[in-house]
């Protein structure tokens, strides 16, 4: 994943590229830009698949920056940085389809959460865009619609008439994922989505809703994934907005 942060104050763009170096988010590229123009230039030369943008800089403000990238077709993924808790801003981001919106002095927590959550379903995006083996298609077609009911590797080889070893193999081949690792992520994606809808609804009711057939595994896999528990997880990112 690349990302740029663009913002006119140096220590604020230093600092956030600093919070991103830190985490546990798979990066390639992390620039900073000091300028709406300066943003489009390093844009024109690198492909980035996440953008930070300060809404007051001079010369362009950041949601003019924003139109200019998607009329370009630059990025696809914004979120708006601002000192300033104004609605008309907000809902002008909402309409750019801006990822979220985060005020100053940024929380090193949210941006964490937030990418997080990104690098989880840009993973499940990335592998089905990549999948252009029409059994590794399948394969996605029946994670996505049956992953509820936990399915195995081996009933989904069975049913589109190939060896379960070698759909193993072919869909790790396509998707960098194995199955299993795959499908716990796709699991967990559709979680913290209803979970974001619905702050009162709970993990262990979804987990097994959303095809865990055990709690304890549920908990290890979240786990695995984003380096704390459910529980942990709620307090840091959701208990408290």
């Amino acid at each position: 994943m690349n990302i740029l942060v663009v913002d006119d104050e140096p220590l604020i763009a230093e600092g956030i590229c600093f919070i991103i170096h830190k985490m546990d988010i798979d990066c390639d590229i992390v620039e900073f830009a000091l300028s709406g123009e300066d943003a489009l230039r390093k844009m024109e030369e690198h492909s980035f698949d996440f953008c930070f943008s300060d809404i007051s800089m001079p010369n362009m403000d950041g949601l003019q920056f924003i139109q200019i990238c998607k009329d370009r077709h630059l990025c696809k993924n914004y979120c708006i940085i601002s000192g300033y808790a104004d609605f008309e801003y907000a809902r002008q981001a909402i309409r750019l389809e801006v990822k979220d919106y985060i005020l100053k002095p940024v929380d090193e927590h949210a941006i964490f959460e937030m990418l997080q959550r990104f690098d989880l379903s840009n993973k499940i995006k990335t592998s089905m865009k990549t999948a252009d083996n029409p059994y590794v298609s399948e394969m996605l077609q029946l994670i996505s619609e049956e992953f509820m009911h936990d399915i195995k590797l081996r009933d989904v080889a069975n049913r589109i008439n190939i060896n379960p070893e070698y759909a193993g193999k072919l869909f790790r081949s396509h998707t960098s994922l194995s199955f299993s690792e795959y499908q716990n992520r796709y699991k967990l994606n559709q979680i913290i989505n209803k979970i974001k809808a619905d702050r009162t609804m709970n993990f262990e009711q979804l987990a097994m809703e959303n095809g865990f057939s055990e709690i304890r595994t549920f908990y290890r896999v979240f786990k695995k994934i984003f380096n704390m528990t459910p529980g942990e997880y709620r307090e840091k990112f959701l208990d408290e907005y």
